[in-house]
């Protein structure tokens, strides 16, 4: 693994094929945190020129989190405890216990990033990474073919 930059990042993200720098876009105040927050490390912005297949772990608890707007470029793995790690989620994000698959259509801007650190509310710290997420600012227009979700792991 790559070793982290002077501020605790990786990066840059290796992106997914399919995607192209979208210069003119602005990334989202809410994609990237600060050390300890979660979310993203470092950013750049993206437009799709093909579908590109992402999923998402999320709570059954709550299912409005079903087409959120944090996704993984690859299947999803567990088991929980290992998934938490790779993605630094705490557990008061979320359960963790539903995955989805999707399709982020051609021309939707996708956020790609390495994953910055999170301080969870346990007193558990997960690092900062060079696994890649993505931020899909507007995921009812940008998802489609959507599976109806399983268990997970």
């Amino acid at each position: 693994m790559a070793a982290a930059a002077a501020d605790g990042c990786f990066g840059p993200a290796e992106v997914p094929i399919g995607l192209e720098r979208a210069s003119d876009a602005t990334i989202p105040e809410k994609a990237v945190g600060k050390a300890g927050e979660g979310r993203l490390c470092r950013a750049e912005a993206y437009r799709t020129k093909v579908p590109i297949p992402v999923t998402r772990v999320w709570d059954a608890a709550n299912p409005d989190s079903r087409l959120g707007r944090w996704w993984g470029p690859t299947k999803a793995r567990g088991p929980v405890a290992e998934y938490r790690r790779t993605y630094a989620i705490c557990a008061e994000w979320s359960a963790l216990d539903r995955t989805v698959a999707c399709t982020v259509k051609p021309g939707a801007l996708v956020i790609v990033g390495t994953s910055q650190s999170a301080k969870c509310n346990d007193g558990t710290v997960y690092p900062a990474s060079a696994v890649v997420h993505l931020f899909v600012p507007d995921p009812a227009a940008s998802l489609v073919d959507c599976s109806p979700g399983e268990a997970f792991p």
